[in-house]
Formats: structure tokens, C-alpha cells, sequence
């Protein structure tokens, strides 16, 4: 039996719930312009592009100075790891060119050696198992805290402003990389860099930055312009890993760790201040709202159980896609360590050259791909399966890679691999209100910090085990989640097409439904 409802009214700045994130489903497109006016249809993007043009936003640099520092100094740190491990083994520092110098020393040729029983080769792989061992320490230090911080601060960016989670998490990344330079200076114990780590975590980290930008772009933007602009977020993080780690290379070989380090550190400075000084507000603080951890958890858990129109099924379907995809893309997390390894043997320089290209080829492919495929009207979903398939199919390739070619061919295959992320949180940004965004993007940077906190656990194990036998296996287990990514898109989309049915029951009146 249909049911009958009187004509949906807009509240909020946004549609009914029901049918939010749905606009342009051919199944309802037609019939939502008979049983709503064509006026309050376009009522949600109207109100977007006026918040827009009051407020100039420039966001981006943020994004854009934060990825290349991070971007930069993450491989100078790993590198720097593997070199302090590679100079408790005396026969790689004799064999060494570069003497007892250990910022400096470069043992790639040594690597090439692949006999097993050659006690060069077993010191290498022992540094190797060491570096992703205290790689994994320093992520999981981060990473626990940040779980329970980053919802707060979702909360948090709801009820006093965005600027708050840009600013906190910048000065605490800051205040890390002072002391791993100090670290890196002195040649102190490991330990220490523990305690930036905690900082960092305490602030958020990496995913409250993000979900602060993300938050920023979802208050001035239309529905329509969302998915680009995210995706252009993404590239901004592309385009810095590319100019990161192409002069990381050269600026190692010439100078070691420290000189790159602190380059990184004065990006993060300059980072703070653009925040300070230059990021107006996009929403009034409300001071009477009250923020505790306990209904920080409770706001996003009302957000993402919301049942109207299955919304609850499809947002969790979207998070554990990201959850699956990123655990896929976290397979690159060991990719340095892979590279540096026989039979590539790659140093600094190579490294630098290839993180720059691959960057470069998931920019600028993966957005002129993302524009064809939406002035071919592709559904976003679909968008982010053909990233997926991309994405799944250069991590295959990796895993047997041997030759410096095979690895750009990877680069090749992982075009479109930047477009699943910005289409799933495009798709998540319109199904919640305006209200919501802050704590929906803090549902997503926490399934982000529990994802990088079993990439580093799971990953860096798995690399450990594996890597007398098979170093690049852990590419494979990569794909594997990968797969999983692609049936849960089929999942979503099956959920989807049923809602929609729900929505034409609801919104037409009793002779149309009827039709129907």
C-alpha cells in the first residue's frame, strides 16, 4: 500500500533527509520535480553558493603546506631509521663508501648481493626488520591516542569553529618535528621520538587536519562542486609528495637527514602562521554548547544511526569502505623499505625521483579521469570503483616487481587510484546536514586512525615475516582488501537503488505512486 505525505518542507539550509545525497538519481529525479517545487529543489545549492561568495576561503595552502611537510619528512625519518640501524652492523659501516658517517652512509650497492648466506646480506635485512619495527612503534604511539582525540575535536569544530582543528594539530606536528631534529642532531636514543608522536597524537594528528579542511570545503561548496574540490584536496597532497620527495632525494645524498628534517620543520612553521593569520571562520562558535568525550561519542553516534532512509546502512557502508581501501593503499606504507631493498636496491635519490612521478601521475591523470567521468554523468560511486580496480591492479604489479620499469608501470596502472577517498567522502558529506559535518567527518578520521593503526601493526609484521622469502607478498595482502573495497561498492549500490524505491513510496502522492 503507498502512503501519502504532505509536500516535504526544507529546513536547515537542506533537503529532507530522506532523499538527501540523492537528487540526481534517475530513478527520482524526474518525479521530485512534480512533487516539490522546482525552487526549493535547488533551495540547498543556492544557499551553498551564497555562504561561498560572503566568504573568501582558501584552505587549500593549508592542506597543500601540511602534506609537504609531512610528505617530506616521513621518508627522511624512515630513511633515517634504516642508516641508524644499517651503523649498529660494523660490516656495512667498513664496506660503506662513505665511512663512519652515518647521516651520510649509503649501503644500496651492498644490497644487491642477493646471497642469502653473505653476512652483508643477513645485516641488511635484520636493519630492514628493525626499521619497520620502530616505524610501527612510532605510528601506533600516534595513532591510539589520536582514536579518541580526533572525535572530540570533530564535536569540537561543530560547536566552536574549523579553526581550531587546523591550528591545534599544526602546532603539535610543529613541536614534534623540533624534537626529532634534535634527535636527528645529537644522534640521542629512539625513544625519544616517542614523545613528538604522543604530541602529535594528542592534537589529532594527520586525519583531525584533514577532517578540518574537509569540513571547511563541505560549509562553501554546492553538492555539485564537492566531489571536485575534495578531489582537488587530494591532489594538493599528490603534487606535495611530488615536490617533497624529489628534493629529499638530492637534499639527503648532499647534506644526510638533518638540513631536510629541519627544511620540513620551517614548512610546518610557516603552516601555523598561514592558519593564525590568514583562515577566517566559516561558522559562529556557539559557547553554550558543552564538549566532552563522552558527548563527542554519543553526537556522532546519533549521526551515523540515523535510519531515515536507510542512511544509517549507507554511511556505514561508506566507512567501511574507506576502511578496507585505505588498509589497500596501505600497503605503499612499506614501499621505501621495499625499494631499498634487493633486487631494486634503490637510494635516496631514486626514491625521491619515483615518489615524484608517481605523484605526479596520480594528480594530474587521476583528475583530468575524474572530470571525463563526470561529464559522462558516472555516478560517483562508480567513480570510486573504477579508482579501486586501479588502485588493486598496481599493488598485483608491485608485488612482483624486480626492475626499475616495472616499477613506473605501477605508477602507469595507479592513474585513476587518487579518486576513491574523495568520492566517498563526497558521498558521506551529502547524506548528513549542514550541522553535521564536523562530527561525520570525525566518524571518518577516526575509521582513519584505526585503519593506520592496523597498517602499522599488520603491515610492518607481515613485511617482517615475510621478507626473507618474499618482500613484495605484502603488496598482495594489500589487493586482497582491495577486492573487499570493490564488494562492498556493489553492496552500497544495491542499498541505494532499494532506498531510492523507499523514497518514491514517500514523497509522490497516491495517484503517481500508484503509476509507480
Amino acid at each position: 500500500m503507498t502512503r501519502s505525505h504532505p509536500p516535504i518542507e526544507m529546513e536547515d539550509q537542506e533537503r529532507d533527509p530522506r532523499i538527501a545525497g540523492q537528487e540526481n538519481d534517475p530513478i527520482i529525479e524526474d518525479k521530485l520535480d512534480r512533487s516539490t517545487s522546482s525552487n526549493d529543489t535547488r533551495l540547498s545549492d543556492d544557499l551553498a553558493i551564497k555562504v561561498k561568495s560572503r566568504r573568501t576561503i582558501v584552505v587549500e595552502p593549508v592542506w597543500l603546506l601540511y602534506t609537504l611537510a609531512s610528505t617530506g619528512a616521513s621518508p627522511v625519518l624512515t630513511q633515517y631509521l634504516y642508516a641508524r640501524f644499517e651503523h649498529g652492523y660494523p660490516i656495512l659501516v667498513n664496506q660503506s663508501h662513505s665511512g663512519d658517517n652515518m647521516t651520510k652512509n649509503d649501503t644500496s650497492a651492498l644490497c644487491a648481493d642477493t646471497n642469502k648466506s653473505d653476512p652483508s646480506f643477513i645485516a641488511i635485512q635484520s636493519a630492514q626488520a628493525e626499521s619497520a619495527q620502530w616505524n610501527m612503534y612510532l605510528q601506533l604511539c600516534s595513532s591510539i591516542i589520536a582514536i579518541f582525540t580526533t572525535v572530540i575535536y570533530g564535536s569540537l569544530s561543530d560547536a566552536r569553529g574549523r579553526k581550531i582543528v587546523l591550528i591545534g594539530p599544526c602546532l603539535a606536528r610543529l613541536l614534534k618535528y623540533i624534537i626529532d631534529s634534535v634527535v636527528i642532531y645529537y644522534n640521542l636514543p629512539l625513544y625519544l621520538l616517542l614523545i613528538g608522536c604522543t604530541l602529535d597524537g594528542l592534537s589529532g594528528g594527520f586525519t583531525t587536519v584533514l577532517m578540518g579542511v574537509f569540513s571547511y570545503i563541505a560549509d562553501t561548496t554546492s553538492k555539485k562542486q564537492r566531489s571536485f574540490r575534495i578531489a582537488v584536496l587530494e591532489g594538493c597532497m599528490c603534487i606535495s609528495m611530488a615536490l617533497a620527495e624529489l628534493g629529499m632525494g638530492y637534499f639527503i645524498k648532499a647534506t644526510g637527514y638533518l638540513y631536510p628534517y629541519m627544511t620540513c620543520t620551517g614548512i610546518m612553521g610557516l603552516t601555523v602562521v598561514y592558519v593564525v593569520f590568514f583562515v577566517p571562520e566559516t561558522i559562529v562558535p556557539d559557547k553554550a554548547k558543552t564538549v566532552s568525550i563522552k558527548r563527542s561519542f554519543r553526537n556522532i553516534y546519533h549521526v551515523y544511526t540515523f535510519t531515515e532512509n536507510k542512511r544509517h546502512i549507507k554511511l556505514f557502508l561508506l566507512c567501511l569502505m574507506i576502511f578496507a581501501f585505505l588498509f589497500s593503499f596501505g600497503g605503499k606504507s612499506m614501499q621505501t623499505l621495499f625499494v631499498m631493498n634487493a633486487p631494486l636496491c634503490w637510494g635516496p635519490v631514486l626514491i625521491g625521483i619515483y615518489s615524484a612521478t608517481s605523484g605526479m601521475v596520480l594528480q594530474i591523470p587521476g583528475l583530468i579521469g575524474l572530470k571525463l567521468l563526470k561529464c559522462l554523468k558516472v555516478r560517483e560511486i562508480w567513480i570510486a570503483a573504477a579508482g579501486v580496480v586501479s588502485a588493486t591492479g598496481g599493488l598485483v604489479l608491485n608485488a612482483f616487481a624486480t626492475t626499475d620499469l616495472m616499477m613506473y608501470m605501477v605508477c602507469a596502472i595507479n592513474f585513476l587510484s587518487i579518486l576513491p577517498i574523495p568520492m566517498f567522502r563526497s558521498l558521506i558529506s551529502c547524506q548528513v546536514n549542514p550541522d553535521e559535518q564536523g562530527r561525520a567527518f570525525a566518524g571518518v578520521a577516526c575509521v582513519e586512525e584505526i585503519c593506520m593503526l592496523g597498517i602499522s601493526f599488520v603491515f610492518s609484521l607481515v613485511y617482517q615475516k615475510t621478507l626473507y622469502f618474499m618482500p613484495g607478498f605484502i603488496f598482495l595482502v594489500a589487493a586482497g582488501f582491495g577486492v573487499i573495497t570493490l564488494f562492498l561498492i556493489v553492496i552500497y549500490r544495491t542499498v541505494e537503488k532499494r532506498s531510492a524505491v523507499y523514497v518514491l513510496d514517500e514523497v509522490l502522492p497516491p495517484e503517481e505512486a500508484a503509476v509507480n
